[in-house]
């Protein structure tokens, strides 16, 4: 299962149409939904410097393209892409400028869940999100995926140029659990040339990149 990223209901103001949650670095993210059944939807967004942004999401962004046979099932907050590997199942979008990241800051932030049996033998890698063919250095674009290595599993997060690329492993985090929630937030820092990833906001894992 494939989620976006609304925060937890821990973390939610008590309000039942609204809520917030403060990310690590300060930034502020403030939801609303019509009624306390209804799913939440990002409204807006306070940076730590005070400002503010009243259109994060953008729709025609979206995965809304859907492979194979996607369903639903219980999300973190509302409802998750059900997704089975068996079946070939996964979303996308037509490539845009704005997919397309370069030599820039970006991170992608979400919520992943594995069905039981998903941490199997074979095949030994289970895609999350990513763009370009990670299987390849020259094709690697970013990639967020869990992988079988040396008989452990791990989440692992890729950066690459069209020459090469930078793989770093959520070690810290140890083997994932199936049937667990686990919040991932992968980036790619252009200034110092460094890739991470974060699980749960606490496991951390980076990697140098060539300059």
């Amino acid at each position: 299962l494939i989620q976006p990223d609304p925060p937890p209901e821990p973390d939610l103001a008590e309000v039942a149409v609204q809520g917030t949650q403060t990310l690590s670095d300060g930034t502020v993210l403030h939801y609303t939904r019509a009624n306390p059944s209804s799913p939440w939807q990002l409204a807006y967004l306070v940076l730590p410097d005070g400002s503010k942004i009243t259109n994060p999401d953008k729709p025609a962004h979206n995965l809304t393209d859907m492979n194979g046979g996607v369903t639903q099932a219980a999300g973190k907050i509302g409802s998750a892409a059900q997704l089975t590997s068996a079946g070939r199942q996964y979303l996308s979008k037509a490539d845009t400028a704005d997919l397309s990241m370069g030599d820039v800051d970006f991170s992608v932030s979400g919520w992943v869940y594995a069905d039981a049996g998903s941490f199997g033998t074979d095949p030994t890698i289970r895609s999350i999100f990513g763009k370009g063919n990670f299987q390849t250095a020259a094709g690697a674009e970013y990639f967020l995926y869990a992988e079988r290595v040396s008989g452990n599993w791990r989440f692992s997060w890729q950066v690459g140029n069209n020459a090469n690329r930078t793989i770093v492993r959520a070690s810290a985090l140890g083997t994932p659990s199936e049937q667990t929630w686990y919040h991932i937030t992968a980036w790619h820092d252009s200034v110092n040339n460094v890739v991470g990833i974060r699980i749960n906001d606490t496991f951390e894992n980076t990697a140098s990149r060539p300059a």
